[in-house]
């Protein structure tokens, strides 16, 4: 059967397979160049028709509305999607936003496992799915055919911990569905802004506030009214938009009132993580316990929330047990939750033609062999340059896996020189590319050993056996608080194109970070990565820089 899977809301998106194989993907946003765009995805629902070859049987429709009859809204155009299928699949009382979460995110493990008869707890916790669900925790046994079993529901918007992390955001001055991961930046400078006793105190008073919160997540099972005139409950959405902002004020008040404003979202920056570390902790270990004689089953866990890569390995830590957080955790994910099994080892949906132009390219740009891309970016990048490749597939999902990517030695001041170009601020954190063999070396083993499936997707942290050199600082963020150096890596195998590369360079380690302007989507086609190159190139003359070379990869 040949399907899409349509998600609605920011970060839009459609998926194409054919029986239980995912063909190609494409967010909205790639196609439209509006970040996290949550206009009907009509783009990327016509760019799969092209690769389907025959009419759609069936469209699967993911949402986070009350109201789970689809109709007309500036998420949703019934009439171009019946033109596509007349059978039009949504979400109901029975499978929820929550549930189609799950299903997704166990879908995805054991294709990128091979654990088909495994144990699994799951969790889902983002800012709302249907009627207001908040936090859904799930059981899954390892027998054949089974799905997820639901084990316990929180709703409300006032309970949600994801509206407190994008409400914060917001009462910070940053922008809410893109920002929030900016919040990690600013919370590593926080001991810039108090001392460690100070932070010790702040530490407590919100671990204390937390596990209120938690007591109150775990008996918020009623669900809300149904919401019929709106999509939503707007009304109640405002209310906990007061909460959450009355909330970061008393955090403010915990501060020097003098300080800066890099200060003051450093400081509650370290408020909101401290916050959100504490409640889910303590969450998963009420809601979650390992079976008594039993091997602890693998933690799952999805919903926009776990794009928190300190978060995932703080639940690693405190709960010893392996965790696999979705590499597709938001959104743009959900919707293939409707038909459980859909397969796919990687994220590289996005087909696109890389042919040249016709030679009219900019300068900096070169047009390059699949045989030859990799020597000519270690020659660029062992004389010290940032480069660009645009190569294969574009990667669905909101991380650069190599294949829209900018690479360069891991310095600090590569990544000084990198958010430069892009016009991004200091605290734009990056990560690091590199071998199987470097990781096995490089991070303490229990670290590496608990994510083995998810380092291949940049999702969690991995704390390094030893503080870093100094020319692998660039990719190695330290502790806010305590003495010690994580990363959120890339993995490769060391026997890949990639992972041959990567041995040309100390430590066989390379930054690897988005290949975008600041403020708009990853580059999709040659045409893209030819505008951004020229506004890196621009950037760069300003600033009296070196300009970046990019490599298109000819398909």
């Amino acid at each position: 059967m040949t399907s899409l899977y349509i998600s609605l809301g920011h970060n839009s998106s459609c998926v194409l397979a054919k029986g239980m194989s995912i063909i190609v993907g494409f967010e909205q946003e790639r196609l439209d160049r509006v970040k996290s765009s949550s206009a009907y995805p009509r783009l990327a629902i016509d760019r799969c028709e092209m690769y389907a070859g025959e009419p759609i049987e069936a469209a699967y429709v993911g949402h986070w509305f009350d109201d789970f009859g689809l109709k007309d809204s500036k998420y949703l155009d019934m009439e171009h999607l019946r033109s596509v299928t007349k059978n039009i699949v949504g979400l109901s009382p029975e499978f929820t936003h929550h549930d189609s979460h799950a299903q997704s995110a166990m879908s995805f493990y054991r294709s990128v496992s091979g654990r088909e008869f495994e144990d699994a707890d799951i969790v889902v916790l983002d800012g709302f799915g249907n009627r207001q669900e908040c936090l859904s925790v799930y059981e899954v046994s390892g027998l054949p055919g089974t799905r997820p079993k639901l084990k316990h529901r929180t709703y409300g918007y006032r309970r949600s911990l994801g509206l407190m992390y994008q409400y914060t955001t917001s009462y910070l001055g940053l922008k809410m569905h893109q920002d929030e991961y900016k919040l990690l930046g600013y919370e590593s400078h926080v001991l810039e802004y108090m001392t460690h006793g100070k932070a010790a105190e702040v530490k407590a008073r919100i671990a204390e506030q937390a596990r209120d919160h938690v007591e109150i997540m775990l008996f918020a099972e009623a669900k809300p009214a149904p919401q019929y005139g709106d999509l939503i409950d707007r009304e109640e959405l405002e209310n906990a938009k007061t909460m959450w902002f009355e909330r970061a004020a008393k955090w403010r008040k915990m501060f020097d009132h003098r300080l800066s404003e890099d200060g003051v979202r450093a400081c509650i920056a370290f408020c909101a993580q401290t916050f959100l570390e504490e409640c889910v902790v303590e969450l998963i270990d009420r809601l979650c316990p390992v079976p008594m004689g039993k091997p602890a089953p693998a933690l799952i866990l999805t919903g926009g929330c776990f794009y928190n890569v300190k978060l995932n390995r703080r639940i690693m830590v405190d709960t010893q047990r392996r965790i696999f957080p979705h590499p597709l955790a938001g959104d743009q994910g959900a919707a293939m939750g409707h038909y459980p099994g859909l397969y796919s080892k990687d994220l590289s949906w996005g087909d696109r033609a890389i042919l040249g132009r016709n030679g009219q390219l900019p300068v900096g740009v070169e047009m390059v062999g699949r045989d030859r891309w990799a020597m000519r970016a270690v020659e660029l990048i062992e004389s010290d340059r940032i480069v660009n490749v645009v190569r294969d597939g574009m990667e669905f999902g909101p991380r650069a896996l190599c294949n829209t990517t900018t690479f360069a030695l891991p310095t600090r001041e590569n990544v000084r020189r990198i958010n430069a170009l892009n016009e991004r601020d200091e605290f734009m954190p990056m990560a690091p590319v590199l071998t199987a063999s470097a990781a096995n070396s490089m991070f303490v083993n229990f670290d590496y050993a608990r994510t083995t499936y998810a380092n291949r997707f940049m999702i969690t942290t991995c704390a390094f056996a030893v503080k870093p050199p100094a020319q692998l600082m660039g990719v190695a963020h330290k502790d806010p608080v305590d003495e010690f150096y994580t990363a959120r890596p890339q993995v490769v195998n060391d026997f890949s194109d990639l992972g041959r590369m990567l041995q040309q360079f100390p430590h066989e380690t390379l930054i690897n970070t988005s290949f975008n302007y600041h403020g708009e989507p990853i580059v999709w086609s040659e045409d893209d990565a030819c505008k951004t190159h020229e506004m890196q190139c621009f950037r760069a003359e300003s600033l009296s820089m070196t300009k970046p070379i990019t490599l298109l990869v000819r398909s």
